[in-house]
């Protein structure tokens, strides 16, 4: 790992290696043997050679390969609009090398090296690395340009062997070497004057992949025809539709690369300007995203391939009988994907805890016990949770980089997460799906733990009913008036054990209680829609656009798990659930919805802490008479 990223601290210059180094150092010998073209390999190598270096002790050396390991080791991401190289790793506020790092004296120590490279792979890496930190550096321009053009000739006359050693004669890193040409190219020169040697290159990867009906690389090469003007989008089109056609018709098709070709053709006639033919060929790609449901196994599979050729349809007019007779086909295919779904457990003994917390509330007063009920649990920092998560991917990298998609009890899906980037921070939406993961586990070990059995000890104590709760929400201020009964009766149908009632009782009633707290302070919750109605926001809304109003107010812990709790698509969004009436009986019983009950109760009682035992304790008292 090398220095912090960017963004978050200057990284330490690396001491320069100087032409004198390199000039003392036989560091092309150590990649003579290779026949590869792909940096990624070189790095190996003179990796390996920087360690044996360092156990001979020489210094010179290890500097030499160490810089050279680096300026191998970029992650090359030839599509990316933001730049051809990034680090390889990003990890714990650190990153592997990019070029920036080596620019100033470094780079012009390259620029003099350039011309002694014979490997042309690593010269055009070299050549691109001091390009890039110097765009005046014209020698290095060209150098690169005939560099990537040499690497990706060596790989089509069979010289040089592809990273893979893979069956595919226009591979991904021929690809990717004379995208890079193209690239340097067009941006050093006037638009339509690329050197002839980047254009020829082009052709002839063109050529091939065309010949060999690689249907993915074709469409590929197409799309960078077009970008750079080399050639008639109408007879590019024409090309990629007669490679799509023979692809159709081979003995083993595979509908998705059949697709990239038909939509290519579909791209290159739209831009020639004939719009009947782009259409045509558009359709043509959706009838194979349809076929690749012959490729699944399961119907949940089959339905994602039904709801990606919908969605593409849309983009297309005169298509709407289509998509309802899809339409129908894939809703019948999620509620069969239903039963494909199964089930896991993981055993938690809460033995311990459980008699724990029914001793401590077998000796406390009913309005003791109905203060530390509330205390039961507390929203964790939002740091904290981020932290954990975080240490979860570096626990499980593989794990991490899988989205989610969540579906209903129809099969119908409601949400769809992501993973995690493989550089960089994840994303904010990352983070809320993971740490609403964990926090799911978090609530059943609270309320098989805690919450529960404190409900039944203090229960079987005490014969609590409405009554008893009216003191803490008529002294609330999270409890508008005339909603008070309402608080009162779910509160006590919850410890009673009627969870049904409690719950259609208690979380319809937290967006209003959010609403009118916000009220309360001066900030007002409503909207004006367009034809000058005023309207509510809902919760969601409310967490959106008035966030920093509520961290002020309840804490940014309570709501960021009131987000993740209530209204977040990836958790168990009960705030939908229940406000259109698809809460199911059994649900009812769930962890999330008792530990909802109870964070509701939560937010009713903690304003009142600080007066419990003055006023609302005796209150209490008053009423178990």
């Amino acid at each position: 790992m090398a220095d912090p990223a960017p963004s978050e601290a200057e990284p330490v210059t690396p001491p320069v290696v100087t032409l004198d180094d390199f000039q003392a150092v036989d560091f092309q010998a150590a990649i003579a043997a290779i026949r590869h073209a792909e940096c990624s390999l070189l790095s190996r190598k003179f990796g390996e050679a920087a360690h044996l270096a360092q156990g001979e002790g020489n210094v010179r050396a290890v500097r030499v390969f160490d810089l050279l390991n680096s300026i191998c080791g970029f992650h090359f991401k030839v599509e990316d609009r933001a730049g051809p190289f990034g680090p390889m790793m990003v990890m714990n506020g650190k990153r592997s090398a990019i070029p920036d790092d080596f620019r100033g004296e470094q780079s012009r120590v390259l620029r003099a090296l350039m011309p002694e490279i014979s490997h042309p792979g690593l010269r055009a890496r070299i050549a691109d690395t001091v390009w890039l930190n110097d765009r005046k550096a014209h020698d290095a321009a060209e150098a690169a340009i005939a560099a990537y053009c040499e690497t990706a000739e060596a790989l089509l006359n069979g010289t040089l062997k592809d990273q893979f050693d893979n069956t595919m004669t226009a591979s991904f890193e021929l690809l990717n070497l004379t995208q890079r040409a193209l690239q340097i190219a067009a941006a050093t020169r006037k638009r339509g004057d690329l050197p002839p040697r980047a254009s020829q290159t082009a052709q002839r990867l063109y050529d091939r992949a065309k010949d060999t009906g690689e249907c993915v690389p074709f469409s590929r090469i197409v799309r960078l025809f077009l970008q750079y003007e080399l050639g008639d989008p109408i007879a590019l089109a024409r090309d990629a539709e007669a490679v799509a056609q023979a692809a159709v018709t081979a003995s083993a098709p595979y509908p998705i690369a059949i697709k990239c070709a038909w939509d290519c053709a579909a791209y290159a006639y739209e831009r020639g300007g004939d719009a009947d033919a782009s259409r045509r060929c558009l359709l043509q790609g959706i009838a194979q995203t349809i076929a690749m449901r012959g490729h699944v196994s399961s119907a949940s599979a089959e339905a994602h391939w039904l709801r990606t050729a919908i969605a593409e349809l849309r983009q297309i007019t005169d298509t709407r009988d289509q998509r309802e007779a899809l339409r129908l086909e894939m809703r019948a295919l999620q509620e069969k994907s239903v039963d494909e779904v199964g089930s896991f457990q993981i055993p938690l003994d809460l033995g311990d805890l459980r008699s724990g917390t029914i001793e401590i509330f077998a000796g406390l007063t009913l309005p003791t016990a109905l203060a530390q009920f509330a205390l039961l649990s507390r929203s964790q920092d939002v740091e904290t949770l981020k932290s954990q998560a975080m240490k979860g991917a570096e626990n499980s990298p593989l794990v991490s980089m899988m989205g989610g998609v969540h579906f209903d009890a129809e099969g119908k899906i409601t949400a769809e997460t992501p993973g995690a980037s493989t550089t960089g921070e994840p994303s904010e939406e990352w983070f809320k799906k993971t740490i609403a993961q964990n926090l799911s586990l978090h609530r059943h070990v609270v309320v098989g733990g805690r919450i529960d059995p404190a409900r039944q000890a203090v229960s079987s104590n005490y014969p609590v009913s409405e009554r008893h709760f009216l003191p803490i929400v008529t002294l609330s201020p999270f409890v508008p008036v005339g909603h008070r009964h309402i608080f009162a009766l779910g509160f006590a149908r919850f410890m009673q054990g009627d969870f049904i009632s409690a719950a259609h009782l208690l979380v319809p009633q937290l967006e209003n209680s959010v609403r009118y707290v916000l009220h309360s302070m001066s900030r007002d919750s409503s909207k004006i829609m367009p034809d000058m109605l005023q309207e509510d926001r809902p919760l969601s809304a409310l967490i959106d656009q008035l966030r920093s109003d509520m961290e002020r107010i309840f804490s940014a812990p309570i709501v960021y798990e009131m987000e993740l709790l209530f209204t977040y698509g990836g958790g168990p969004a009960l705030r939908h659930d229940f406000a259109h009436g698809k809460a199911t009986e059994a649900y009812c019983f769930t962890p999330d919805v008792l530990y909802a009950c109870w964070f509701i109760y939560h937010l009713t009682c903690v304003p009142l802490l600080g007066i419990w035992a003055s006023q609302v304790g005796p209150l209490i008292e008053a009423e178990c008479f």
